[in-house]
């Protein structure tokens, strides 16, 4: 009923009540759409200093959007904070986390972001980290040295996360690590 494309590489939605939340990857976009009568209800452009941001995931967390983005002029990767009870927020706030963030999730007022550390520019699998960032000072603390090429973070019911690492698609293999959030701690 929308009436138009999505666009190009819609790459991760959510569902908040009624509302569906729909990443657009290559097309630098957010694409929110009423459930109840499958109409768009807004499109906001995920730019940042002009530049598309290349959205990758989303999750939602007391009344944000929280959605990674690879920042193509950027070394690092940046968080997209949206505000959904301000009409989705004039201004986007940006975080910045490490290099090509991927998965998202979220424990105890923390937001976890999967940071891939993959350079697109040389298709190079890199040491991953995961970025902390506090759901109420929005502050950012990052972790370095997880596993290669680091693409999903999960919380269990117990407070461990679980990172998968993709490896190199050569020599280096994929893995599992898992996360203590209290202490930090990684093992595989």
């Amino acid at each position: 009923r929308i009436g138009r494309l999505l666009g190009d590489t819609g790459n991760d939605m959510i569902l908040v009540g009624d509302t569906l939340y729909i990443v657009v990857n290559t097309s630098d976009k957010l694409e929110i759409v009423d459930t109840k009568t499958w109409t768009s209800v807004k499109n906001i452009a995920l730019e940042k200093d002009g530049e598309g941001a290349n959205p990758r995931s989303i999750i939602e967390h007391n009344g944000k959007l929280f959605v990674s983005c690879y920042l193509k002029q950027s070394s690092n990767g940046g968080v997209a904070v949206i505000d959904t009870a301000n009409n989705y927020g004039k201004d986007i706030q940006w975080l910045e986390v490490g290099q090509s963030p991927e998965g998202l999730t979220v424990w105890e007022n923390k937001i976890y972001v999967a940071n891939s550390n993959y350079e697109f520019s040389t298709w190079t699998s890199n040491v991953g980290s995961i970025s902390i960032i506090d759901g109420a000072s929005l502050t950012v603390e990052t972790i370095p040295n997880i596993g290669f090429n680091i693409s999903d973070v999960v919380a269990d019911a117990y407070g461990d996360l679980y990172v998968v690492s993709r490896g190199n698609y050569g020599d280096i293999l994929p893995n599992l690590y898992k996360m203590n959030s209290n202490t930090k701690a990684v093992t595989d």
